[in-house]
């Protein structure tokens, strides 16, 4: 009788415990793995509902609330969970190494950990790109995201709009206006809400901006004088000392974008031109519903996870290779674009 998928390829426990640190240790370049607000749900609930709060049902009324002696008191109306529908996708990979390879290892690392290592990592930099695609593809903010001089034209008129690597540019008063905009579009949810994504380009702006210099020392002293470069830490230290963002994230992370069998090549994973704020964290949190729905409070992209990272091994049908494998299932699924804003063309 054929044995079922499952049993020809199980899950270890061993390996997917390493699997798991190795994605927990991931080094700097990679930001998603805190970015957006996640909720775990069990393995029957691969497709659902979200079940939104409606933040209407606490902006106050317009209605008088005062009263005569004697009088009915007035009554507000409540407002409906907003719902969308979401399906969860499976992602994975595998790698394998010969038999001989194993008993022969002269070198200093069990080689089948190194090969896990490898495939989580691949993994992850998939979820980077997963990430990248969520916040930084205009298709997912329509109406929530412009370029900055139309942003500045048509939108809000007290940003800067110049692009940040040019004369006269002022991106701190360009991220004033859109954290504004933000907050009025997102029943008050101010800055201290609000998580800023910046491509590296962005980044690397802020750093020669004369703006932002004004506000690190003084030339007397030496610091930041002339077209010297802020240090990394004060750029993120400045802008949160100023606006008191809830976080701030820079995309540095790379990835091989080459076919296989041609020559490596990589390239950025997030836009370099591109910058997203907006509310990424829920006041409230999700959680899986009585109902066998998932409820949360208004955040812009809502993380839906099935059981984290798994990962096995099994021998090749001929017995000569030890192969071993990696897997994920997940989902973002943008569920507020009011609560955030993509700009685009933000450097040349």
């Amino acid at each position: 009788m054929a044995q079922s998928y499952s049993n020809q390829h199980p899950v270890n426990e061993i390996l997917t415990q390493f699997a798991s640190e190795a994605s927990s240790q991931l080094d700097s370049q990679l930001i998603h793995q805190d970015l957006f607000e996640t909720v775990n749900v069990p393995k029957n609930m691969r497709s659902g509902t979200i079940l939104i709060e409606n933040n209407n049902q606490y902006m106050g009324t317009s209605l008088d609330l005062k009263r005569g002696a004697g009088a009915s008191r007035v009554r507000q109306s409540s407002f409906d969970f907003e719902s969308m529908t979401y399906r969860t996708q499976m992602r994975g990979l595998e790698s394998s190494i010969a038999l001989e390879d194993l008993d022969d290892n002269q070198y200093p690392i069990d080689l089948l950990q190194r090969e896990i290592r490898k495939i989580t990592r691949s993994l992850m930099i998939d979820r980077e790109k997963e990430a990248s695609t969520t916040l930084f593809s205009a298709s997912n903010w329509t109406n929530y995201e412009n370029t900055l001089s139309t942003f500045n034209a048509s939108v809000n008129t007290d940003a800067n709009g110049a692009k940040w690597d040019t004369a006269g540019a002022e991106p701190l008063t360009d991220l004033l206006a859109l954290s504004d905009t933000i907050r009025k579009n997102a029943y008050g949810m101010g800055a201290d809400m609000q998580t800023l994504v910046m491509g590296y380009d962005c980044f690397l702006a802020l750093q020669r901006n004369a703006e932002l210099r004004g506000y690190f020392g003084t030339p007397a002293e030496g610091i930041a004088s002339g077209n010297r470069i802020l240090p990394q830490a004060e750029v993120i230290n400045i802008i949160k000392s100023i606006f008191g963002f809830k976080d701030i994230k820079v995309g540095k992370a790379r990835n091989n974008t080459a076919n296989p069998l041609q020559a490596q090549t990589t390239g950025d994973i997030w836009n370099t031109d591109r910058l997203w704020l907006g509310v990424l964290k829920s006041p409230d949190g999700a959680v899986v519903g009585n109902s066998g729905s998932v409820q949360t409070s208004p955040a812009s992209v809502l993380t839906l996870e099935i059981e984290g990272i798994k990962s096995g091994e099994y021998k090749s049908p001929d017995m000569v290779r030890q192969n071993v494998w990696v897997e994920n299932e997940y989902v973002n699924k943008v569920i507020k674009p009011s609560f955030g804003y993509l700009l685009r063309e933000v450097v040349n």
